[in-house]
């Protein structure tokens, strides 16, 4: 050489790490979750069978949906998994439609099997001898089940407890399971007389907890929010979760709710007393409405209760989304000086309010003429829609018209609005039916102009539009 000295320069790479598609990484083939070391045959077009166990001793077997040559595994050949006595459990997955003939003949520590929606063939003697074969979770419903066409004797899998998917929790009599940390797992059996059955729930991502996600009976009159489920603690009440329980007069919240979302209570309109356990740490229950624990934020005003008036206790800061949502008796509402945030829709629906009434001092709201306004009255948020008035003229430094600013407000039949109009959002007009004319300040270009939510505004847009008008 030229003889210089060539100093060559290394630098450690940090690995790229598995980058998954179906359970199987990209780069290098791995399962993740899967069973390793199982034989996989192609049939050529881009598909594959299971062939047989290969190098794999999982007594687990979790067979993946793709192959590690990343073909789709369509079927289990025959006598892939013949007479193994090392297996206690297989999961097939997603996609398989056939299970060969002889398959699973003679295993006998099978105890349990996952099988798939997508099975239409199982062969002929495939779960003969298999008789430790206890338990069937079946991805698919039972008229599902009954469409599998069945080549021969399939005495062991007919006798074993079949359980059909359900992720939330079932409504009916059966057999069920879900997933929990990715193993199946049988639902407890449905009970008509145990509340928490008419309760839809949902595991947590992490899998460490649940969250009220529905009710199964809209017609019950109370309710009383379990602790646990299955095994772990009920901690959320889901954003909607009781919609629409019309009869529902009474819900008990337990010391693990750790969060309930906005509008969980919405439609509950003979809603007349929640309580909340003592022990909680995070609510608390005030004459029969739900507070945060440091009554610092109102969460849901019991809205069947009787009460015509209802002043805004002294310590609350925030009024919650939906707060007095349909509260159908209240006729007035006081809101005092220390209230910084009205959630929205919060006094939406509330058929006999004719007056919101703020203290002077409040730095963030203000009243006029009953109605609610920003503190700038830039923006109206409310209009006490149990007014008796027919029409309505919107003040002229007013920009915004809020979410649900009218919403059934049925007794108006026009409304004035001023050039000065920016923005209308969403519902602003919901459910204004007899709502026939607007007048508009601006000529139709200036209309064109404003920025009008499509969502709940049929009314307005539908109605006649009369422009260039003179407020008087």
């Amino acid at each position: 050489g030229c003889g210089k000295e060539i100093k060559r320069e290394s630098k450690n790479i940090d690995p790229l790490g598995h980058d998954y598609t179906d359970g199987v990484c990209e780069r290098c083939g791995a399962m993740d979750g899967y069973s390793e070391g199982l034989d996989f045959t192609s049939n050529g077009n881009n598909t594959c069978y299971l062939s047989g166990l290969g190098s794999c001793m999982d007594v687990n077997v979790k067979i993946p949906p793709k192959s590690p040559s990343g073909q789709k595994v369509t079927a289990i050949g025959d006598f892939a998994i013949y007479a193994n006595d090392n297996i206690i459990s297989v999961s097939i997955p997603e996609g398989v439609e056939s299970i060969g003939s002889f398959n699973f003949y003679s295993c006998r520590y099978l105890e349990s099997i996952v099988i798939p929606e997508s099975l239409t063939t199982v062969g002929s003697f495939a779960f003969s001898e298999c008789i430790g074969l206890k338990t069937v979770y079946y991805k698919g419903t039972g008229a599902d089940w009954s469409s599998i066409m069945f080549l021969g004797i399939s005495e062991q899998l007919e006798a074993a407890t079949r359980y059909y998917y359900s992720a939330t929790a079932p409504v009916v009599k059966g057999n069920f399971w879900h997933y929990i940390d990715n193993s199946p797992v049988a639902w407890p059996e449905y009970d008509e007389s145990q509340s928490d059955r008419m309760l839809e729930f949902t595991l947590s991502q992490d899998g460490t907890y649940y969250v009220i996600t529905g009710i199964n009976n809209t017609d019950i009159t109370s309710i009383t929010i379990p602790t646990s489920y299955d095994g772990h603690p009920v901690k959320e009440i889901a954003d909607y979760a009781f919609i629409d329980c019309l009869a529902l007069e009474s819900v008990t919240i337990p010391d693990s709710i750790t969060f309930i979302h906005s509008y969980a209570f919405v439609g509950c309109d003979m809603l007349r007393d929640i309580t909340v356990d003592e022990n909680n740490v995070n609510y608390k229950s005030v004459d029969g409405n739900l507070y945060s624990k440091d009554e610092k934020v109102l969460v849901q005003y019991a809205r069947a209760k009787s009460d015509t008036v209802f002043t805004i206790p002294t310590n609350v800061t925030t009024i919650g989304d939906g707060a007095f949502s349909a509260a159908t008796s209240l006729v007035r509402i006081n809101i005092h000086s220390g209230v910084t945030t009205i959630g929205l829709l919060a006094f939406s629906d509330c058929s006999a309010l004719q007056a919101i009434s703020v203290d002077g001092a409040n730095a963030n709201y203000k009243s006029i003429d009953g109605n609610l306004y920003s503190k700038d009255g830039k923006k109206l948020i409310q209009y006490a829609i149990g007014k008796v008035e027919t029409g309505f003229i919107i003040p002229s430094n007013v920009t915004i018209i809020g979410e649900g600013a009218f919403m059934s407000a049925t007794k108006l039949d026009s409304i004035t609005i001023s050039v000065n109009v920016t923005q209308i959002m969403e519902d602003a007009f919901c459910n204004c039916s007899s709502l026939k004319k607007v007048y508009y300040t601006g000529s139709e270009q200036n209309w064109s102009e404003i920025e009008i939510s499509e969502l709940g505004n049929e009314c307005l847009l539908l109605a006649d539009k009369i422009y260039n008008c003179t407020i008087i």
